[in-house]
């Protein structure tokens, strides 16, 4: 599959959405499945196709992908397709909740180790921590607060996305994020008691 052209029709293929998705990651009682061999790659699979096409792969699709032909293997564990996206939002968003905790100086070098291992698996899949993000501060806003430096480097790593992103894209990627500030920056002003400011 390859990325969709912009300027074309985007066509919705799955019934529900990635904020949707997160709703579910994030819920309390939210549990994923005991993680298998087989497992990690349905869902490493479902998440490059999430890369690459900037949408959830539908079960028929995630199915040829893995090589099942039975609709039901796939979801199977799991329980539903939604489910599924949610596992694999939830397993991201957690390395990102890592992310946020390291110290400032330190945080180009663990995004690019992320990076790296991201870019294993697919150059499309540096797309992976921006659209959990995205989802996620959607879904709930306030897990944004305090983590707008780090935002932009997700996104940053997002932008560079490419079929060939390696070793120089890597390098290019320190160079960006060692230029980047991730202290938090205090608000010139606050708007309004009850606003919720994301920049803190």
């Amino acid at each position: 599959m390859k990325a969709p052209d912009a300027a074309g029709p985007i066509v919705v293929r799955t019934k529900f959405t990635a904020v949707e998705a997160a709703r579910l990651a994030l819920a309390t009682d939210f549990s994923p499945p005991l993680l298998t061999p087989a497992l990690r790659r349905r869902l490493s699979m479902a998440a490059m196709l999430w890369c690459r096409d900037l949408q959830f792969p539908t079960v028929r699709e995630l199915g040829t992908a893995v090589g099942l032909t039975s609709t039901s293997s796939v979801t199977a564990v799991f329980g539903r397709l939604i489910d599924l996206q949610a596992t694999v939002i939830h397993l991201e968003w957690c390395r990102i909740e890592r992310l946020a905790l390291q110290p400032a100086d330190e945080l180009p070098d663990r995004l690019v180790d992320h990076a790296r291992k991201l870019v294993a698996a697919d150059g499309w899949c540096l797309r992976l921590p921006s659209l959990v993000w995205s989802a996620v501060v959607t879904a709930d806003p306030s897990h944004a607060s305090g983590r707008v430096p780090l935002a932009v480097a997700l996104h940053t790593m997002a932008a560079m996305a490419s079929p060939a992103s390696g070793e120089s894209g890597q390098v290019a990627l320190r160079t960006r994020l060692e230029s980047h500030s991730f202290e938090p920056r205090r608000p010139a002003r606050t708007i309004a008691r009850h606003d919720l400011w994301i920049g803190a």
